[in-house]
């Protein structure tokens, strides 16, 4: 009596080429032994029109062929994903690209440069730095200046997500550090709304950096124990919402940023 080892895969081009793999390896090894090739029609295979992640899972393209295997009507099963184009999600990396030094880039921000597809970059990102990015990449640049907005900070994060949206490694490039004052937390929010992953890469900051180039500690044993990072920017309305008399009682090293057009009323405060 001839032996006969049956073959069971879904209908799919892909899976049948993978089944057919499987029996020349077994006729290779086993020349006296007869291989069938059975398909089948599974429940996922009958969904034509939506994405894996849509319908729920790997189960529907198995479990007709699980069957077969309990049932006695197949000796091997073949298992192969459906062949329905997949809605790949990119992914954003928030970075912060330093206080515009090359030397103090992140290693981490720096291999991401070369990794990513599009890089959206601030006006705040130094000609050094965007020296570092390859010519080929696509870059989308989208610097604000006090009182002069190109992009809008919406339109900044709907650039970011439907970068993502097309299967994109997106670079979000940042002066400094992402989370110091860099609006970061904003973009990173419509980005988790719509499931899309990130990475925060932190950057050197440079409240803490100037005053070290400086020969300045923002802490010191003796002196102060603490330091504070503080905006000089107005509320919406034009008010500041500083507190000068309790920002003083910290007894710490204070640090503003963006204070050029307040610097009068915070010497005062």
């Amino acid at each position: 009596m001839q032996n006969i080892i049956r073959i069971g895969s879904r209908e799919s081009r892909l899976a049948v080429i993978q089944a057919e793999i499987i029996r020349k390896q077994i006729q290779n090894a086993c020349p006296e032994v007869r291989i069938e090739l059975v398909t089948m029609k599974t429940s996922g295979d009958k969904i034509l029109d939506r994405s894996l992640e849509a319908i729920g899972g790997k189960g529907l393209f198995v479990k007709e062929l699980d069957r077969a295997l309990l049932d006695g009507k197949i000796d091997i099963a073949v298992h192969s994903l459906k062949e329905v184009k997949e809605n790949r999600k990119g992914k954003v990396w928030l970075a912060g690209a330093g206080p515009g030094d090359v030397g103090l880039l992140t290693v981490r921000t720096k291999e991401m440069l070369e990794r990513a597809d599009v890089i959206v970059y601030d006006a705040l990102v130094s000609a050094e730095i965007l020296c570092q990015i390859p010519s080929e990449k696509e870059i989308i640049y989208v610097g604000k200046r006090s009182g002069n907005h190109s992009v809008p900070q919406e339109e900044i994060n709907k650039i970011l997500l439907l970068e993502a949206e097309k299967g994109k490694r997106v670079l979000r490039l940042k002066g400094g550090d992402p989370f110091v004052f860099g609006r970061g937390g904003e973009e990173l929010e419509l980005l988790a709304e719509h499931r899309i992953p990130f990475e925060v890469i932190p950057g050197v900051t440079s409240a803490a950096a100037v005053p070290a180039y400086a020969g300045i500690p923002v802490t010191h044993r003796d002196y102060t124990s603490s330091f504070h990072v503080i905006t000089g920017h107005l509320r919406k309305d034009g008010t500041s919402e500083m507190d000068y008399p309790s920002l003083v009682k910290l007894n710490g090293t204070l640090v503003f940023l963006m204070g050029i057009s307040l610097m009068r009323q915070i010497g005062e405060g």
